[in-house]
């Protein structure tokens, strides 16, 4: 008589866990389930590691339930990538997988479909009158880190992998809290305006001028007098009647605000221009922005880099040891002649190599191009030209309502010369 023992073995018993899978089940269902009621965004993630799930699972199931481990359950979760060969291993049982956390969400306002038909409307303007018109779109980079003498600061850009000698390793400190600066790219993007509003507008010449956050902090006069430097340096593009400008909705570039205002209507004086619009994003919108594209490509000039400043003599270095923020620093320079100067002079290497990198940077085949900051001495020159053009009697640096409203001067120039919207600022 022969008898088949294979019968005898009934193999791994498949229900084994079910109940523990059971119970996961209907906790990836409740949390699809408020994901759905979210548009399938979720925020956080509710387990910390597989490891926690099980913990976490584990606390309400039954007493005595058997528990797997922590390869069994990762095994039994949705492969990202279904098409590879260890996607073979998962079981698909739990509607879970592995995801990192993006930050693309963008919010929602009120005035974003009225901004966005106000920049509709300004490029087709610019098409309409491409031959008298510069289109061109300003905004600021994150502030870029840079570490104190001797120790390198990474420049806070997340970064791919990158190309270094066989041997070497690339790094920078740990922590950024020897940081007592740092540096802010301003990016100026001079569209070539194309021949239909369905094109891109992403192309032109971009400019980028990098900024000491300490001294030379923005400001719409800044902006205005590097806007003015900037602009009859580029050969291919004359000196058109009509100026366009489209930024995003900060304070120093924000069209309801009196110093705006005022820096718009002396660079509108001083380039001899028959009409200039300045638009704005909504607010949080500031991705509607060309210029805010740019910072993807201005990104690969700034990652993998560690930043530190030259060291300065001793009895400034000494000096700086108290500061603890950019204002100390400034306080510090106010009561210490020469402290600003040689604080500006040890950030030079590290502008001339970062400038250096970002002119190897192009934008359609166009190399970017490094700006040169404003001085104090032009802003303020700058600055001055509103007792010249705009009111005599006006107080400089004051420019709030209560010290504006009895400049009869200035309001009879804004009514007769400028038109005034929340998101719009013309002057003609």
């Amino acid at each position: 008589m022969v008898i088949d023992l294979r019968s005898l073995n009934k193999g791994r018993p498949d229900d084994t866990f079910n109940v523990f899978f059971d119970q996961l089940e209907k906790e990836v269902e409740e949390l699809t389930a408020a994901d759905e009621r979210r548009h399938n965004v979720e925020h956080f993630s509710k387990y910390i590691s597989v490891h926690d799930l099980i913990e976490q699972t584990a606390k309400h199931c039954p007493e005595g339930t058997q528990i797997p481990s922590e390869s069994t359950v990762l095994f039994a979760f949705v492969p990202r990538n279904a098409y590879t060969n260890t996607a073979k291993l998962y079981k698909g049982r739990i509607n879970l997988q592995h995801k990192i956390q993006t930050r693309q969400l963008r919010a929602a306002h009120i005035d974003e479909h009225y901004c966005a038909a106000i920049f509709r409307y300004l490029k087709e303007y610019a098409i309409k009158f491409s031959d008298l018109s510069t289109l061109v779109c300003l905004d600021d980079k994150s502030k870029v880190d840079f570490g104190e003498p001797g120790m390198a600061v990474a420049s806070g850009v997340r970064g791919k992998k990158t190309l270094v000698p066989v041997g070497s390793m690339l790094g920078a400190l740990d922590h950024d809290v020897c940081s007592k600066g740092s540096l802010t790219p301003s990016v100026c993007l001079v569209v070539d305006i194309p021949e239909k509003v369905t094109e891109s507008f992403y192309r032109g010449q971009v400019f980028v001028t990098l900024k000491d956050s300490v001294f030379q902090p923005s400001s719409p006069f800044r902006h205005a007098v590097e806007l003015k430097q900037i602009l009859p340096t580029i050969d291919d593009i004359p000196t058109n009647p009509y100026l366009l400008l489209y930024t995003d909705g900060g304070p120093d570039h924000r069209t309801t605000y009196a110093a705006v205002k005022l820096s718009l209507i002396i660079l509108f004086k001083s380039l001899d221009l028959d009409m200039l619009i300045a638009t704005r994003t909504a607010p949080g919108h500031s991705w509607a922005n060309p210029a805010e594209r740019i910072m993807s490509l201005l990104n690969l000039a700034y990652q993998n880099v560690s930043l530190h400043r030259d060291e300065m003599p001793s009895n400034f270095e000494q000096m700086l040891k108290s500061c603890g923020s950019m204002n100390d620093i400034r306080n510090k320079a106010s009561k210490k002649k020469g402290l600003q100067d040689e604080w500006t002079k040890s950030l030079q290497t590290m502008v001339s190599l970062l400038n250096g990198r970002t002119e190897r940077v192009t934008l359609k085949e166009k190399p970017f191009r490094s700006g040169t900051p404003a001085s104090f001495e032009d802003i303020e020159r700058f600055e001055a030209l509103n007792l010249q053009y705009v009111d005599p009697e006006l107080t400089l640096g004051k420019y709030t309502k209560n010290d504006l409203k009895k400049l009869d001067q200035y309001h009879r120039f804004m009514e007769t010369h400028c038109k005034e919207r929340n998101y719009i600022f013309q002057v003609i």
